[in-house]
């Protein structure tokens, strides 16, 4: 059996977030959104992170040649995929670092 349509998962960004989106140019913006929308439905479909982020996912997207990363979480309890960070993936991992990310929600860690 196929899951219920209406299964669907909200998306939520954090003034973290918010930020980081609003330091991209909108055009980059738009699409990094656009990419997001297939969280919606599946949020399970990326990679988990490793340590020290266990926890967290990564969706990739590619826009004019330049690799994006956006890690998020999901609350399953709740149907919501919570945004913590998005910029280029050059240097996407020590930014990370510096943020100190910490999980908000208390979940399985399965999909």
């Amino acid at each position: 059996m196929s899951e219920p349509e209406n299964a669907s998962y909200q998306i939520v960004t954090i003034p973290v977030s918010r930020q980081a989106l609003k330091k991209l140019p909108l055009r980059i913006r738009k699409h990094l959104i656009s990419a997001m929308e297939i969280l919606k439905t599946d949020p399970y479909q990326t990679e988990e992170l490793q340590p020290p982020w266990s926890g967290f996912r990564s969706l990739h997207s590619k826009y004019q040649n330049t690799q994006y990363r956006i890690v998020y979480e999901v609350d399953k309890t709740n149907s919501r995929v919570i945004i913590r960070y998005a910029a280029t993936r050059e240097n996407f991992y020590r930014d990370l670092r510096h943020l100190h990310l910490k999980p908000l929600v208390k979940n399985e860690t399965s999909g």
